[in-house]
């Protein structure tokens, strides 16, 4: 039921049952069971309230919700026909520059620089701690 008509100058029973009806602002909507003592109240105030039927759902809360996913990614597999030279994939990175050898080699040089500069610190430190 919606409070449709203010009780501005009508009695105080009456504002009382529009209460009692749970209405507490004008154009508010309500839902009371459908018995004999609420249809009493409503006949009594029929010229306060109105019976309002429900509102349907909207037409887009019947739509399943849907996840947008990518496609599974699909492994590519080369075929026994084709050679890894016509594929432009070498068949491995040695020899090439910036290969496995090349890493090391460099991986070496930058840990001898800083075991180097490590003992020259040392070096240094000592020879700091003679002045004092």
């Amino acid at each position: 039921m919606k409070w449709v008509r203010s009780g501005i100058g009508f009695t105080k029973h009456q504002k009382e049952m529009i209460r009692n009806l749970g209405l507490h602002r004008l154009n508010e909507v309500t839902e009371r069971a459908d018995i004999s003592s609420v249809r009493g109240l409503v006949a009594k105030l029929a010229h306060f309230v109105e019976i309002v039927e429900e509102k349907p759902a909207p037409a887009w809360a019947n739509i399943p919700e849907f996840k947008v996913t990518p496609p599974p990614a699909i492994p590519q597999v080369e075929t026994a026909d084709r050679s890894e030279a016509e594929a432009g994939v070498p068949a491995s990175n040695e020899g090439l520059p910036g290969g496995p050898e090349a890493a090391t080699a460099e991986e070496e040089a930058v840990a001898a620089a800083d075991s180097e500069a490590a003992s020259a610190s040392v070096a240094s430190a000592e020879s700091a701690e003679g002045v004092e």
